[in-house]
């Protein structure tokens, strides 16, 4: 009997090749899988996952190729969301994109505009269309990665002081945004240079440095952003005055 109510709890093979629980029902917040992932200029595919939306649970048993309709001419963040009211649970998802930005929900566990879901977002830079980007999920979080030096300048050869100075990181983030991924440059001939990036309300606390002696150093790393989402910056004084910090993607929950 013990043998039978075990063998009861059966695996099902999906066509993807995964197995999970047939009984299995996803917690409040859940989500998997789910992923955006570029296509072209207006277009992404949303792969394959399942999740929680509003109290209900959804699968998306494939990649689905899906057209974005809120992109313009004015550059920003595009949000990707589980359209509550038209979906048909559990099996087929409605999916929306809109420039409106979601709210955590402590209720709902989630990020959400309204009762629809936020599954994820892209970024344009205007002209209407998205930025060449990729991603890695890890559940409710996703690392977005800007690809082929579609980067963005917080700060070029500018003139480090030795003093932090606040550095506007708000456009380049979206509102879901944990983490930002910045890379550093910083050059002096003559001497040792260093370069300090940190959130504005940590200032010296998770530092990122970039550092070297007579020559220059690059370097990439994130940085947990406090509740503005905004940067501050320290250099060393010198006399080059070529310092650059560039956004090179984020991370976001979900």
């Amino acid at each position: 009997m013990k043998k039978i109510s075990i063998m009861l709890l059966v695996l099902v093979m999906l066509g993807c090749g995964q197995m999970v629980f047939s009984n299995y029902v996803p917690g409040k917040g859940d989500i998997k899988g789910m992923a955006l992932k570029y296509v072209d200029t207006d277009s992404i595919y949303i792969t394959a996952g399942y999740g929680e939306c509003n109290g209900h649970y959804f699968t998306l048993a494939s990649d689905e190729l899906y057209n974005l309709s809120s992109l313009g001419s004015t550059e920003g963040f595009h949000y990707i969301y589980i359209d509550d009211s038209t979906s048909s649970y559990p099996s087929t998802p409605v999916f929306i994109d809109s420039t409106v930005e979601p709210e955590w929900s402590n209720s709902l566990f989630g990020w959400y505009n309204g009762y629809d879901r936020c599954i994820g977002v892209v970024w344009s830079f205007g002209n209407s269309s998205i930025v060449k980007f990729d991603t890695l999920e890890n559940g409710n979080l996703v690392e977005y990665i800007l690809m082929e030096s579609n980067y963005k300048y917080l700060i070029s050869n500018a003139n480090p002081t030795g003093n932090w100075v606040f550095l506007e990181a708000t456009a380049y983030t979206p509102v879901n945004a944990k983490k930002i991924k910045i890379g550093t440059y910083e050059r002096d001939l003559d001497n040792v240079c260093n370069l300090y990036v940190s959130s504005y309300e940590g200032k010296s606390i998770g530092e990122v440095r970039a550092g070297g002696y007579a020559g220059s150093d690059y370097s990439n790393d994130y940085v947990i952003l406090g509740a503005s989402r905004d940067l501050a910056w320290n250099g060393q004084d010198d006399d080059d005055n070529v310092t650059f910090i560039t956004v090179l993607g984020f991370i976001y929950s979900r």
